[in-house]
Parts: C-alpha cells; structure tokens; sequence
C-alpha cells in the first residue's frame, strides 16, 4: 500500500472519529440540580422561677422551716420531643439533703410528670415552642429537724433535663 492510500486511510478515520463524536455530543445532555435537605433537630431549655434569689440563682439567709418559691420546667425549641428531668440535691459538710424538701408535682389526678429510677418523665410528647407544667414549685427547710450542724451549710439544687424526638421514637 502506498504512503498516499495509507495516509488517506488515516484522514479518513479520523474525519469519521470527528464526526462520530460531534454526533455523540449532539445527542448527549446534562442537567444539574442543587437540593438542600437540613435534619430535624432536638433542642430545650430549662426555665425557672426563683424570685427570691440573686443574679446567681443563689438564696442566703434561709432559716429552717421556711419555704422559698422555686419552680422548674421545661421549653421544647424545636421539633416535639419526650422530655425528661433529673434532679440531684447536695449540702456540704457531710450533712443530710433530705433537710430539703422538694414536693413533685406527681400522684394526683391530671399531673403530667412519672417518676422512674431517678428521672421524671413528662407524660405527653411537647410540641415546638411548648413548655412542660411545672415539675415542683417550692423549696422547704425542715425546721424541725435541723439542728445547730446547718448553720452555714449550703444546698445546691442541680436540674438536668434531657429530650429526644418523637418521630420514629414512639
């Protein structure tokens, strides 16, 4: 074969190459689309009412026998959600926190939180922008009970409160 067919041959399969891949171009397309998905999420917030104490939610001079109002509950900010709350009373000094009283609101007809292995548990799923009813409204110092050992003794009141969705969390 001569240089001039060969090269001929060539030219040719390469205009064929050219033309078959403008055809294939012409008979490709393309699109593309930008989705944005965002996740659901679990978020609250632990309100209180403790309008005898200081900026620092702390109370001084307490005597033993008095009351102090201290309400706790809670606000879902985000999707509905169960909702549960821990509370932990400490005293320093080695001494009894149960010289604290904190009566639940739990054991009467129509009250929202269940006790259960250290948590209450608020018995209906809270809704976005929901707040619970109050879990207790008040502090007491047994009086009667609390010898001369409590001076000076300091209570702290730890609330933990915990949420999970309720979608697919029955």
């Amino acid at each position: 074969m001569s240089k001039k067919k060969l090269f001929a041959m060539m030219a040719l399969v390469i205009v064929l190459a050219i033309l078959g891949t403008g055809t294939l171009a012409y008979f490709t397309t393309k699109a593309v689309v930008h989705n944005v998905i965002t996740s659901g999420g679990v978020g609250i917030t632990l309100l209180e009412d403790f309008p005898n104490a200081d900026e620092d939610n702390v109370l001084d001079g307490v005597m033993p026998g008095s009351t102090h109002r201290k309400a706790v509950k809670v606000r879902n900010d985000q999707e509905e959600a169960w909702i549960r709350v821990k509370v932990e009373v400490k005293v320093n000094k080695n001494l009894d926190p149960e010289m604290l009283s904190i009566v639940y609101n739990t054991g009467y007809e129509g009250n929202q939180w269940t006790p259960h292995e250290g948590w209450f548990y608020y018995n209906s799923p809270v809704g976005k922008g929901q707040v619970t009813s109050d879990l207790f409204q008040n502090v007491s110092f047994n009086g009667e009970d609390m010898g001369n050992e409590y001076q000076n003794a300091e209570f702290t009141i730890d609330v933990f409160a915990q949420a999970v969705q309720t979608a697919n969390n029955p």
